[in-house]
């Protein structure tokens, strides 16, 4: 199989522009496209400003780095209006969550879909970092993103595997006393060895859009918020966390799974 490219720092927006559209995306192919305003948004959505998530607002009438091996919904633009609220443009996904659906499927249909899955993040841990600059982080080396750490001291970047585990380990302390902190026993259980990986780190079923008729088909993994350059455990470890082991879906999929999600065993044809 052929890789995939590095993805390359330059490439890449930095974020802080007010306005921004994705001209070479295929929403602006057709002459003269405009995305919506703010004020047309928040017309629409009527919660846009009272709620810390405010339900995605659908214009019916409306180039990406993994083509289609990886389908993730296209994004065309962002806004950030006065008051600082943004407001990104993303293609609308037409599907059902995995989530809403795996109790009616067929034993056949969800080894279709875990196959799917399976070649997904295999070809997503195949995007690969510029080879002199590696880090654990989330895009152009800035802190980790992960939900789990929010709470806590800013995540990094880090130089290395080694330096992301010793501050994992460390977390649980971080608001002790000097004297009150311990050696972590469970710090040896953590590789210090392995590879940096692309990580989504939020796969569960609600993120995963499927199709709604035959035959079983991923249209796309959403909710990037929390991807970055995490060790290679990182993926199976945090899918665990977000649903109960006793689930079908830990204990028999995501175990299923383990090999590509931290091992990354991805052979070329």
């Amino acid at each position: 199989m052929e890789r995939i490219n590095e993805l390359q720092s330059f490439n890449l927006s930095e974020g802080n522009e007010r306005e921004m559209d994705f001209l070479e995306s295929s929403f602006f192919r057709s002459p003269n496209r405009h995305l919506p305003t703010p004020a047309e948004v928040k017309a629409l959505s009527g919660d846009a400003s009272t709620s810390s998530q405010p339900r995605p607002v659908t214009f019916s009438d409306l180039s990406r780095t993994f083509q289609e091996s990886v389908p993730v919904p296209e994004v065309v633009g962002w806004r950030i209006d006065q008051e600082n609220n943004v407001f990104i443009y993303m293609e609308l996904i037409s599907g059902q969550t995995l989530l809403d659906c795996w109790d009616e499927l067929s034993i056949l249909d969800k080894n279709t879909l875990c196959d799917q899955l399976y070649q997904i993040i295999g070809d997503l841990r195949q995007l690969e970092q510029e080879s002199s600059n590696k880090y654990i982080g989330s895009l152009r080396q800035k802190r980790l993103l992960e939900y789990v750490f929010q709470e806590g001291r800013e995540a990094g970047a880090f130089s290395s595997i080694g330096e992301f585990n010793d501050w994992l380990s460390f977390l649980p302390q971080s608001r002790f006393p000097m004297l009150n902190r311990y050696k972590d026993p469970y710090r040896e259980f953590l590789p210090d060895t392995g590879e940096i990986k692309f990580t989504h780190a939020d796969l569960h079923r609600g993120n995963i859009i499927v199709s709604t008729t035959g035959p079983a088909r991923i249209l796309a993994i959403v909710d990037g918020a929390q991807a970055g350059w995490y060790p290679d455990y990182w993926e199976y470890c945090k899918a665990c966390y977000t649903c109960l082991y006793e689930d079908e879906w830990g204990l028999e999929v995501l175990w299923a799974e383990k090999e590509i999600l931290v091992f990354n065993i991805h052979h070329d044809d």
